[in-house]
């Protein structure tokens, strides 16, 4: 116990070799080139709309079941959340009325799983396929 919290004080949490080693270990597991680990989901979010070069005007579409978290990341970024309905079954955005949300100024989609629960995600990036427009899958809940 007294280790674990003398840890929390320390930025080896944060980087350093365990966090290096983690991030190597989660790429050979999804066998992608590389993993980015942040201590937090909306730094992550933030950073991921920041890369993307979300900036004030833009909108990113959002389910409305969600954290607080993915609104706030979109607003410190800049830009307009817009939510979305969802499917009751699934908690996660209903195909349909995500793409009637998108508009000239929407920049980014988040596909959000909840609960463990596997969102329409090919229905979803075919929806930002057809209009250009990058998907955030949001998979914290699914891990």
């Amino acid at each position: 116990m007294r280790q674990a919290l003398r840890r929390l004080w320390r930025n080896d949490l944060i980087e350093g070799a365990e966090i290096s080693a983690y991030e190597q270990s989660f790429s050979k597991y999804l066998g992608e080139g590389k993993s980015f680990s942040f201590c937090a989901g909306r730094m992550a979010l933030y950073a991921i709309l920041k890369t993307l070069n979300v900036e004030p005007g833009d909108e990113v579409i959002i389910p409305a079941f969600t954290c607080v978290v993915v609104p706030n990341a979109i607003i410190y970024a800049g830009a307009t959340p817009i939510y979305c309905d969802i499917e009751t079954e699934r908690f996660s955005s209903a195909p349909r009325d995500l793409e009637s949300k998108i508009t000239p100024r929407t920049k980014a989609i988040v596909a959000q799983h909840t609960f463990g629960i596997p969102c329409l995600i090919e229905e979803i990036m075919e929806i930002g396929n057809q209009h250009n427009i990058p998907v955030i899958e949001d998979c914290a809940h699914s891990l």
